[in-house]
Protein backbone atom coordinates (compact mmCIF):
# COMPACT_ATOMS: atom_id res chain seq x y z
CA UNK A 1 0.00 0.00 0.00
CA UNK A 2 1.39 3.38 -0.98
CA UNK A 3 0.13 6.92 -1.51
CA UNK A 4 -0.24 7.96 -5.12
CA UNK A 5 -1.78 6.81 -8.35
CA UNK A 6 -0.46 5.08 -11.47
CA UNK A 7 3.03 3.59 -11.07
CA UNK A 8 5.57 5.71 -12.84
CA UNK A 9 2.98 8.11 -14.26
CA UNK A 10 2.64 11.77 -13.29
CA UNK A 11 -0.56 12.28 -11.33
CA UNK A 12 -3.26 14.28 -13.11
CA UNK A 13 -6.25 12.99 -11.11
CA UNK A 14 -7.42 12.81 -7.51
CA UNK A 15 -4.82 11.44 -5.08
CA UNK A 16 -5.61 7.94 -3.84
CA UNK A 17 -3.90 4.96 -2.29
CA UNK A 18 -2.46 2.22 -4.50
CA UNK A 19 -2.46 -1.37 -3.23
CA UNK A 20 -0.33 -4.18 -4.69
CA UNK A 21 -1.72 -7.64 -3.87
CA UNK A 22 1.29 -9.63 -5.08
CA UNK A 23 -0.05 -9.90 -8.63
CA UNK A 24 -1.56 -6.57 -9.63
CA UNK A 25 -1.76 -2.93 -8.55
CA UNK A 26 -5.11 -1.36 -7.74
CA UNK A 27 -4.47 2.34 -8.42
CA UNK A 28 -7.98 3.25 -7.32
CA UNK A 29 -8.03 1.73 -3.83
CA UNK A 30 -10.80 3.41 -1.84
CA UNK A 31 -12.75 4.52 -4.89
CA UNK A 32 -13.03 8.13 -5.99
CA UNK A 33 -12.01 9.74 -2.70
CA UNK A 34 -9.37 12.47 -3.03
CA UNK A 35 -6.89 11.84 -0.21
CA UNK A 36 -5.09 14.87 1.26
CA UNK A 37 -1.48 13.69 1.51
CA UNK A 38 -0.29 17.03 2.90
CA UNK A 39 -1.26 15.63 6.33
CA UNK A 40 0.24 12.79 8.37
CA UNK A 41 -1.26 9.36 7.58
CA UNK A 42 -1.05 6.04 9.40
CA UNK A 43 -1.22 2.74 7.49
CA UNK A 44 -2.03 -0.75 8.74
CA UNK A 45 -2.64 -4.20 7.35
CA UNK A 46 -5.23 -6.12 9.38
CA UNK A 47 -5.79 -9.87 8.93
CA UNK A 48 -9.38 -11.04 9.24
CA UNK A 49 -10.01 -14.66 8.23
CA UNK A 50 -9.35 -15.02 4.47
CA UNK A 51 -8.70 -11.32 3.98
CA UNK A 52 -5.98 -8.77 4.52
CA UNK A 53 -7.53 -5.34 5.03
CA UNK A 54 -5.38 -2.43 3.82
CA UNK A 55 -6.37 0.48 6.03
CA UNK A 56 -5.34 4.07 6.61
CA UNK A 57 -6.32 7.07 8.66
CA UNK A 58 -5.20 10.68 8.85
CA UNK A 59 -3.69 11.83 12.14
CA UNK A 60 -6.61 12.26 14.54
CA UNK A 61 -9.01 10.57 12.09
CA UNK A 62 -10.75 7.19 11.91
CA UNK A 63 -9.51 4.02 10.20
CA UNK A 64 -10.88 3.28 6.73
CA UNK A 65 -10.42 0.09 4.69
CA UNK A 66 -9.12 1.12 1.26
CA UNK A 67 -8.76 -2.42 -0.07
CA UNK A 68 -9.61 -5.92 1.21
CA UNK A 69 -7.55 -8.65 -0.46
CA UNK A 70 -9.29 -12.06 -0.34
CA UNK A 71 -6.80 -14.94 -0.46
CA UNK A 72 -9.52 -17.60 -0.55
CA UNK A 73 -8.10 -19.37 2.50
CA UNK A 74 -7.26 -18.55 6.11
CA UNK A 75 -4.41 -16.02 6.25
CA UNK A 76 -1.78 -17.05 8.76
CA UNK A 77 0.03 -14.65 11.08
CA UNK A 78 3.04 -13.08 9.35
CA UNK A 79 6.52 -14.22 10.32
CA UNK A 80 8.20 -11.10 8.85
CA UNK A 81 7.12 -7.67 7.65
CA UNK A 82 8.92 -5.27 5.31
CA UNK A 83 8.04 -1.59 5.34
CA UNK A 84 9.08 0.96 2.74
CA UNK A 85 11.14 1.04 -0.45
CA UNK A 86 9.72 -2.13 -1.95
CA UNK A 87 9.54 -1.07 -5.59
CA UNK A 88 6.78 -2.06 -7.99
CA UNK A 89 7.32 -5.81 -7.62
CA UNK A 90 8.55 -5.81 -4.00
CA UNK A 91 12.13 -6.34 -5.15
CA UNK A 92 13.68 -3.83 -2.74
CA UNK A 93 14.38 -0.87 -5.05
CA UNK A 94 12.95 2.64 -5.01
CA UNK A 95 9.76 3.27 -6.97
CA UNK A 96 10.62 5.35 -10.04
CA UNK A 97 8.42 8.02 -11.63
CA UNK A 98 8.95 8.48 -15.35
CA UNK A 99 9.68 12.06 -16.48
CA UNK A 100 7.26 13.49 -19.03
Amino acid sequence: MRPGNESGVQNNEAWRFTVYDGERENTRAGGKENVDFSKTWFLRMRIEGNKVNCEARPKGGVWKTYEAIDFGKEVEDPIAVRIGKLGRHAEGVDHEVRAN
